[in-house]
């Protein structure tokens, strides 16, 4: 089953992805969106030199999408961004992108993505 991939997009004044702070943010939400009980796995740059920290890519893996996880989900991210101006969430499954700038574009593109995968026939039985 083809998973759908969530990009976080920061805005362009935003902190640097392995900065500790957006760190941070980023284990806040990748907490939140366990709670709602997605199914996923999240994105690690690891380098492989002395002195290099590893960090936490803001991309998620989406497994199972039921309605409850749309919901959830579109309150999590929809709070990351509204938290900084300038902030968007970018949706992938297969070659179709979207980007999705409020909470509601968010639970919208969420929503088409579930119904994609299901007319596609990659039902898991959790949509």
């Amino acid at each position: 089953m083809e998973s759908i991939e969530l990009e976080l997009i920061p805005a362009p004044d935003d902190l640097r992805v392995n900065d500790p702070a957006f760190q941070a943010e980023l284990r806040d939400v990748t907490a939140s969106l366990r709670m709602t009980g997605a199914e996923f796995s999240t994105m690690q740059l690891s380098l492989h030199a002395v002195g290099a920290l590893d960090y936490q890519l803001a991309e998620f893996a989406i497994k199972s999408l039921g309605p409850a996880v749309v919901a959830g989900a579109a309150g999590v991210l929809g709070t990351w961004i509204g938290a900084r101006s300038g902030r968007k969430l970018r949706v992938k499954i297969g070659d179709v992108k979207a980007e999705a700038h409020t909470p509601e574009e968010i639970a919208a593109l969420l929503t088409q993505a579930a119904e994609f995968r299901r007319s596609a026939g990659q039902s898991d039985g959790n949509l």
